[in-house]
């Protein structure tokens, strides 16, 4: 199979925006910071760069398929090979995508910046639900039954009238 550069238009400019620097960090952390987030944006272009090739040479995989396919006289023999080719190309693909993912990933472990954000995200988390849990704490309290029920009902109960127990013997006012 043919393998060459894609004619197609394939350039694509990635665009860097610039990270803003807070007043209290040193200038040693700051410079730190910056190659770890410049060596990351090397490594995305890097890859983006290899798997553009990929997709060029997946074309012209696809073009050499397409004219072989129509000129031959045994079409079963290069669909077979086609597929196989196809196959092989796409778990390049996959495996050139899980490489990418995890260069990405030990790159954001490897920058405080998104450790300490974690941190804090955990930190309101926390303190939002200790919130959640006082607030329905406070409703609950107030939902509560008073223990003090009324003995005997108002109406037949008015003050300053005494009442005599039979049973004990005492008055009750």
């Amino acid at each position: 199979m043919e393998k060459g550069k894609d004619t197609r238009d394939s350039t694509a400019a990635i665009s860097t925006v610039p990270l803003t620097k807070t007043p209290s960090k040193q200038s040693g952390e700051d410079e730190c910071e910056e190659d770890r987030f410049h060596n990351a944006l090397l490594v995305l272009n890097l890859c983006s760069k290899e798997l553009k090739d990929l997709r060029s040479q997946l074309y012209h995989a696809a073009d050499y398929c397409e004219t072989a396919f129509s000129k031959a006289e045994q079409k079963k023999m290069i669909l077979e090979g086609t597929k196989s080719y196809i196959c092989e190309a796409i778990v390049a693909v996959v495996d050139h995508l899980g490489n990418v993912s995890s260069k990405l990933e030990q790159s954001l472990l490897a920058n405080t910046a998104v450790g300490q954000t974690e941190q804090t995200i955990d930190c309101l988390k926390q303190r939002l639900l200790t919130c959640q849990q006082y607030a329905v704490s406070l409703e609950l309290s107030s939902m509560q039954l008073s223990l003090k029920f009324p003995r005997h009902h108002e109406h037949y109960v008015s003050p300053g009238i005494i009442f005599y127990s039979y049973f004990s013997g005492r008055l009750f006012n």
